[in-house]
């Protein structure tokens, strides 16, 4: 599977919401670029990808 760039998000504990900020923040601003994120990488945790566009969220 081919998902493009994966931008890293910081390490925040598991459920913080500032890992769920972080995310939001990262799908908006490859959207407004014309590119949207397919996955992230959250540091120490691993991968998360979604078929989400950030008009979606």
């Amino acid at each position: 599977m081919k998902v493009g760039h994966v931008p890293l998000i910081p390490y925040h504990r598991p459920g913080a919401p500032e890992a769920a900020e972080a995310v939001a923040q990262a799908i908006a601003r490859y959207g407004a670029a014309g590119a949207p994120l397919r996955a992230v990488m959250l540091e120490r945790l691993g991968v998360w990808a979604a078929e989400a566009h950030a008009r979606d969220c």
